[in-house]
């Protein structure tokens, strides 16, 4: 099972593995793997005992780093010494790094956080029933940086756009109207419009009016529920997400 794939500025394609966790590297025009990492109980840098490897990005300011997304936490690999390091044991589903450095992720239980890379620390942005601007649930999965700068987050009780000014964020959930509850990927057209792939079918969502429209199993989708980390738009401006019954693509 490979829910990471990730090819970085080198071209390097790296394959992320699950059960147990493992990161290769694909030789493409072979079509073999040339190198693979997995746990070794002996050496306290190899890749740790993770389960599943969900996300991969590298390093804004160092190309050598890759951060991995894992079932337990966030993992940097030093491709120079090719060690691994571990921080936080937080069920990791996806990561993106912001302008001034700092990692995000979501986490299956704690909200989503911030890490820190200087100073290897993490603050986190949990669900306060007492505080409607606080994210609407801890169980995060999607998270996505729109062409319009606003930062999303899916939760699996709706969607959120976070403020970094002001550290709130606004929600759309059932509870203000809207017909979505988990979502699990995030995409964008090239209008600005975001299609979330959530348990209730595919979500087309205006960020500007808040207005959406949920396509159902009825309008010829693979099924109502799509998997994470997926809604790509391919360069021609056609969309592709999966989920439980195979694979959409489509021209928004």
């Amino acid at each position: 099972y490979t829910p990471g794939i990730f090819e970085d500025s080198e071209g390097i394609l790296w394959i992320g593995s699950a059960l147990p966790a493992a990161l290769s590297i694909l030789d493409r025009d072979r079509g073999i793997i040339t190198k693979n990492y997995v746990f070794d109980p002996n050496d306290p840098h190899s890749i740790p005992d993770a389960q599943q490897i969900n996300m991969m990005i590298e390093d804004r300011e160092d190309p050598k780093i890759l951060w991995l997304g894992t079932f337990k936490g966030l993992v940097s690999f030093d491709k120079r010494t090719e060690r691994f390091k571990t921080y936080e044991r937080d069920n990791c589903w996806n990561l993106w790094e912001d302008r001034k450095g700092h990692i995000w992720l979501s986490t299956w239980g704690r909200g989503i956080a911030r890490f820190n890379k200087k100073k290897k620390t993490f603050q986190y942005y949990s669900h306060d029933p007492g505080n409607p601007r606080s994210i609407s649930d801890n169980l995060v999965v999607a998270l996505f940086y729109s062409s319009r700068n606003q930062f999303w987050i899916g939760t699996e009780n709706g969607l959120n756009r976070f403020d970094f000014n002001s550290e709130q964020f606004t929600r759309y959930s059932r509870a203000n109207g809207y017909h979505f509850d988990g979502i699990h990927s995030i995409g964008e057209d090239k209008k600005g419009n975001l299609w979330l792939g959530t348990t209730s079918g595919l979500v087309w969502f205006d960020p500007n009016t808040g207005k959406e429209r949920v396509f159902t199993s009825e309008d010829g989708i693979q099924g109502d529920v799509f998997y994470a980390n997926n809604g790509i738009t391919t360069r021609n401006g056609e969309m592709w997400f999966g989920g439980t019954k195979g694979m959409n693509s489509f021209f928004p």
